[in-house]
């Protein structure tokens, strides 16, 4: 409830028809329901039916007006971005525990080599094991299988409820939109969409 007054109310909604402006006006009431709607989805695993539609947007890229010359962004679902913002913080923090290292911003192969290499050189000289292993989603993570994202996810034991949710999401049927032309409805199998707050 704190944070209502920063949702970004310029930002788009989505297919959920709820859009974030709103988000701001609602009183306190609201947001507890709201807080027992995520409850009740974390507990069964998934999100309503209703609500499990995401539209991909074609945005200019550069200035030709070409359809080629344009870039994927993914509408989720306006209560899921909320949902992934708040439950982001919480996962910051638990992968920070759990001595998992999300690449700081800018950070790249180069920086957590020279990191592992001066982990290696500390070990060597105590007689320690050394060992890493590093997966760069950086730039892939919109063409990976959703089963090699949920493999990824529970090997670093993420919890349970958040792999279900980010997943029923990430799954749910794509349609894509350019201008006022909008496409069929597509079951999808691969990718973190563009435009999660988890991407």
């Amino acid at each position: 409830i704190a944070g209502k007054s920063r949702l970004p109310c310029r930002k788009r909604g989505g297919r959920d028809l709820v859009e974030f402006a709103w988000l701001r006006d609602w009183p306190d009431e609201l947001y507890h329901d709201l807080a027992w709607y995520y409850q009740v989805c974390e507990r069964a695993g998934r999100w309503p039916s209703m609500t499990r539609i995401n539209e991909v947007v074609l945005l200019p890229k550069g200035g030709s007006g070409e359809a080629l010359d344009r870039r994927p962004i993914t509408l989720l679902p306006t209560t899921y971005r909320v949902w992934a913002a708040w439950r982001g913080k919480q996962l910051r923090s638990w992968l920070k525990e759990q001595g998992i290292s999300p690449a700081a911003e800018g950070a790249g192969p180069e920086d957590l080599a020279c990191e592992f290499g001066l982990a290696s050189a500390a070990a060597k000289h105590t007689g320690e094991v050394a060992a890493a292993w590093a997966t760069d989603f950086t730039k892939a993570y919109d063409t990976k299988p959703l089963c090699v994202v949920r493999w990824v996810l529970e090997a670093v034991g993420c919890p349970g409820e958040f792999v279900a949710l980010c997943l029923s999401a990430y799954g749910a049927p794509r349609c894509v939109r350019t201008r006022k032309a909008i496409g069929p409805l597509h079951q999808v199998t691969h990718g973190i969409p563009a435009g999660c707050p988890f991407a």
